[in-house]
């Protein structure tokens, strides 16, 4: 991948983000999507390499966490959910991760694939951490099996 296009799409991110701008947000979160593939010189080993590798991971990380939460926010679950997707790639036990996933299968009326994820973050979480699924993704599965559907705005 190439990253000044990268680095020009997180900053038109963050640039639509602040202005409001949802159809830019939109149209510069599906390019994030696209042109994040993995990480950075992953098969470079040198200090300099790791340590950008982990700041570069961190600044993705980020962006697609606000993704995640603008997009489900403005009802769009599919960019939440792919989203979502490729923020578990980045880390596969992280929480937040799990739960924008959930809440993204909600809002597209899909109970089962909410258990589904829940059932494999409550895996990977004990397996990685020994933690429990937090209470709002023990939530999200209760309104899974009750048919409690977000309202579209």
């Amino acid at each position: 991948h190439d990253r000044s296009d990268l680095e020009g799409c997180l900053r038109k991110l963050k640039d639509s983000e602040r202005q409001a701008d949802f159809p830019t947000f939109r149209e510069e979160a599906t390019s994030l999507l696209q042109l994040y593939t993995g990480p950075y010189l992953q098969d470079c080993y040198m200090e300099w390499a790791l340590r950008r590798r982990n700041s570069w991971e961190e600044q993705i990380g980020s962006a697609l966490s606000r993704v995640c939460q603008i997009a489900f926010t403005a009802c769009d679950y599919h960019l939440s959910l792919d989203a979502s997707a490729k923020l578990l790639e980045l880390d596969p036990a992280k929480m937040e991760g799990h739960l924008f996933k959930m809440k993204a299968c909600l809002g597209l009326r899909q109970p089962d694939e909410v258990a589904k994820a829940f059932e494999r973050a409550e895996k990977i979480l004990q397996r990685e951490y020994q933690l429990e699924p937090s209470m709002e993704m023990v939530e999200t599965l209760q309104r899974a099996k009750y048919g409690i559907f977000p309202e579209p705005s």
